[in-house]
């Protein structure tokens, strides 16, 4: 009896993981058709009787435990009972209990995916791509190796400054549109000492990583702001100050040279640049010569908010994905478009 009631339980348990790995394919499939975000969730409803988006791991717990209860007690009992039995019972029970766990990273690949195909579709993001007002041909990694030099914000890190995680999209402004490269940037710093060979030796490593953005077809002020006490380098070297002494202390404003920032730096704009700063902590360059801006910062434009967290089922998938929010992207968007306004 015992047997037959563990097999109908195995019995079980197969058929309930191996429908949550049906609905797993079938998000799979759903992430590549849709073409909306009402797409999206509306192909996650109605979805049918089983909607589970979990595994049932329970028994290869009951296992393990078991299994380690077997070696416990077998240890502390080896005069009363055989201790190589306890050893060789504990230990078939924990690699059965390991065999029969189903890890949970099929689920969280295809949410990752489905959270990014939603930002796609909400926010119109293309990872990967390149700028809209540029030939799709445009190899992205001269592109980038192009905006990094021409911005004195990429050469933080000693061992290495890396932008691996970018996407574009496009801002509107009136009748204008404004293309975009949001990234992520990771720089290390390596601090290094001589040995008595006189090689270099690391003695310790720091990985960091800022959030940005490239906005494109822009007014080319000459201008390079900061809330960080940052100096920068040329050719925005002439500093400049507001009769508000509080916001001097708060920003550091520099131009190419008093002429053009005092021309520039109209009271409207200023303003603009004040309320931007008071939610952003950053750097924020106009460069001189290109039409193009760029602010790196410490908040992650990338971070998606969301009031569901625990998914186990469809229902709550699509709960998660409804909700889903690039909070601290949206509020760089208004204050931005403000400042370009």
């Amino acid at each position: 009896m015992p047997i037959q009631i563990a097999e109908r339980f195995l019995h079980i348990r197969r058929k309930k993981n191996q429908q949550v790995m049906r609905n797993i394919a079938r998000l799979w499939q759903i992430e590549k058709e849709v073409h909306s975000e009402q797409e999206l969730l509306d192909r996650l409803h109605p979805w049918g009787e089983i909607r589970d988006l979990k595994f049932y791991n329970g028994l290869s717990f009951v296992l393990g435990i078991s299994g380690g209860l077997w070696l416990v007690f077998g240890w502390f009992l080896r005069q009363y009972v055989p201790f190589p039995l306890c050893l060789v019972v504990g230990s078939f029970l924990i690699f059965i209990g390991y065999i029969c766990y189903e890890p949970d990273y099929p689920i969280t690949g295809v949410v990752k995916f489905l959270e990014q195909r939603m930002m796609q579709l909400r926010y119109g993001l293309k990872f990967g791509g390149v700028p809209s007002h540029l030939p799709s041909h445009t190899q992205s990694i001269y592109l980038l190796s192009h905006l990094k030099n021409l911005f004195p914000l990429f050469n933080q890190g000693s061992k290495s400054n890396q932008i691996h995680r970018y996407a574009v999209t496009d801002w509107q402004l009136e009748d204008k549109i404004i293309p975009i490269l949001l990234f992520e940037y990771t720089y290390v710093t390596e601090l290094t000492t001589s040995d008595d060979d006189g090689d270099q030796v690391v003695l310790k490593s720091f990985e960091k990583k800022l959030w940005g953005a490239f906005i494109f077809d822009v007014p080319a002020f000459g201008l390079a702001i900061s809330n960080q006490h940052t100096t920068f380098s040329e050719p925005y070297t002439e500093r400049w100050y507001s009769s508000d002494i509080v916001m001097n202390e708060q920003l550091q404003i520099y131009g190419i040279d008093a002429f053009n920032t005092a021309k520039q730096l109209s009271p409207s704009l200023t303003l603009k640049l004040d309320d931007f700063f008071k939610q952003f902590k950053g750097d924020l360059i106009f460069h001189a010569d290109e039409r193009i801006a760029c602010y790196l910062g410490e908040q992650n434009l990338f971070t998606v908010q969301s009031k569901k967290t625990e998914i186990q089922e469809i229902s709550h998938l699509r709960g998660h994905l409804r909700t889903l929010g690039m909070l601290n992207y949206e509020k760089f968007k208004i204050l931005m478009l403000k400042i370009l306004s």
